[in-house]
């Protein structure tokens, strides 16, 4: 999900229980707008990548993992708001090893209309081209051909250009350290950007799936070029993949919502911040999320991000503590990072997010920005491991029917919305180290 167009778009996803996960998201079908088919290959898209461009009118969405044995013909696909028109994108590719499918990666907005990519993991991979480590190590493949690089590092798009390339100056990459499921955030007012949780995969490991814990993150300074390992301290989050993390609005605090321990599960401590100028952890246990809407979430938005609109956090869909599909909508007050607490009422706050670079000011009277709330689109959702049918009339039905269990008023206007992987083990070893090699090595 993301906020694009002055609305919330929601698209792609998968309803299938965990045991039999198959994500999907088929990218041309956004239920109120009826939005034909792209003109090109219609296929489904496990874990793709995707990003509210800084224009604030058009999403991107980039590779995927395909349910059957064929790469996709448009990796990169862009939907206009303002046109109501899908657009092909150009595909990431590597001279002498072809294009590269990936999936699981992360993307931020950069200065001058640029995203820069990072991690995840190659579908269908060139074989007699394989990678080799900071260490020498070459990075072998699956059974499937698939293999654990994907943006090996940091690398930019330019949408309107259509070139790729890789960040410069990058004076040094991570050695031997290949991560998956985590979030990236940038902090505009110092240029880095911040990687949380989820796993990494090292040729040393015989690619076991190694949890990334929250007292350090890899951290790339776009200022300088640099990657850095940071330490954190403070009340730490449990290991997890399948969080979200965003910049606060106005302010040096990441929040990280949701996440699951296992895969399974959500964890049940699911509100933290990061102080990103102590680097310090706080833990939220008074968010006060009612019972029958879950607070615990994973998977939840789709994205490594949920959707922020001025000082409201959107928490939308996901799997919940039982790892059974929810699709209940919360929205979290995030106005002050001391004091985050789930709201009934979206309350519009002229003070816009100037850490986002796509952040707008404009409001009407007694709601969120203008559409913000009215523009939450019936979709094909998109909800990482969880497409979740969304029919509004249902939130209206389920908030009467929550209203007699629980006698608690929602002052939420529904009608003016209608209009308008497995266990890996919990191994603790040291971040990476790095390697001053500024060109990708290969065999």
């Amino acid at each position: 999900c993301g906020y694009v167009g002055e609305r919330i778009y929601c698209w792609g996803g998968d309803t299938s229980p965990i045991s039999n996960s198959k994500p999907t998201l088929d990218g041309g079908n956004i239920y109120s707008l009826n939005i034909k088919a792209f003109s090109g290959q219609r296929r489904e898209r496990g874990k793709p990548t995707s990003i509210v461009l800084s224009d604030g009118k058009r999403f991107m969405i980039q590779g995927g993992n395909t349910p059957g044995p064929y790469k996709y013909a448009n990796q990169t696909i862009i939907y206009d708001t303002s046109l109501n028109k899908w657009t092909k994108g150009s595909q990431y590719s590597i001279e002498n090893v072809g294009a590269k499918q990936i999936y699981s990666s992360t993307a931020v907005n950069l200065p001058n209309g640029l995203i820069g990519f990072y991690g995840g993991f190659e579908q269908y991979a060139n074989t007699s081209v394989p990678e080799i480590s900071g260490n020498g190590n070459a990075v072998t493949f699956d059974s499937n051909n698939s293999s654990y690089v994907g943006f090996s590092r940091f690398t930019t798009h330019n949408t309107d250009s259509g070139t790729w390339s890789p960040f410069s100056p990058q004076a040094s990459t991570l050695l031997d350290f290949y991560p998956t499921s985590q979030t990236a955030t940038i902090n505009p007012r110092t240029g880095k950007i911040y990687y949380l949780g989820g796993n990494y995969y090292a040729t040393t490991s015989n690619w076991v799936p190694i949890k990334i814990p929250f007292n350090w993150a890899a951290v790339f300074n776009t200022q300088s070029g640099t990657w850095l390992n940071e330490t954190m301290d403070g009340n730490l989050p449990t290991t997890r993949m399948y969080h979200t993390a965003n910049l606060l609005p106005n302010s040096q605090d990441i929040i990280l919502y949701g996440g699951s321990e296992d895969g399974q599960t959500a964890s049940g401590s699911f509100c933290y911040t990061l102080n990103v100028e102590t680097n310090t952890w706080n833990k939220h246990d008074a968010v006060n999320v009612p019972a029958y809407l879950s607070g615990p979430r994973f998977s939840h938005s789709g994205t490594n991000y949920s959707v922020l609109v001025d000082t409201t956090l959107f928490i939308l869909f996901g799997r919940g503590v039982d790892g059974v599909l929810d699709p209940s909508l919360l929205t979290i007050d995030v106005a002050n990072a001391t004091n985050i607490f789930y709201t009934t009422t979206y309350a519009s706050n002229k003070t816009t997010n100037s850490n986002e670079p796509n952040s707008t000011n404009s409001t009407q009277p007694g709601g969120l920005s203008k559409g913000a709330i009215g523009g939450i689109v019936a979709g094909s959702v998109v909800a990482g491991l969880g497409i979740i049918a969304f029919l509004l009339f249902y939130f209206r039905r389920q908030k009467k029917s929550k209203q007699q269990d629980t006698h608690e008023s929602m002052d939420v206007d529904w009608d003016r919305i209608e209009d308008h992987y497995k266990e890996v083990p919990n191994v603790k070893l040291n971040p990476p180290q790095f390697t001053e090699s500024t060109e990708l090595q290969q065999l």
